[in-house]
């Protein structure tokens, strides 16, 4: 699952998010930059979230959840959702 979204009104900051559901790899790359990784091959959760804050004058907090059904989550879609700032902003689906 690949997706990118941008926040910010005068200071634009360019998220990218990206998921492989086969290795469990996690990288969140701003402007170009990875600023977080991450590896979940199993997890007993249904919701994994990752926070990062993006700007340098205008700065926001960022919170992409995702969410994995009960069952088979490998084999079925996933839903991420995206949190610019505690306000829901964004839903994708794999």
């Amino acid at each position: 699952m690949k997706f990118e979204f941008e926040a910010g009104k005068t200071e634009k900051s360019l998220v990218r998010f990206r998921f492989n559901k086969f290795w469990g790899n996690v990288c969140i790359s701003v402007n170009g930059k990875v600023r977080l990784r991450d590896f979940r091959m199993y997890s007993k959760e249904l919701v994994a979230s990752w926070d990062l804050i993006v700007g340098v004058a205008e700065q926001h907090r960022i919170r992409i959840e995702k969410i994995r059904p009960l069952l088979l989550a490998g084999f079925r879609s996933n839903t991420y959702k995206v949190y610019i700032d505690g306000k829901f902003f964004k839903e994708y689906a794999d």
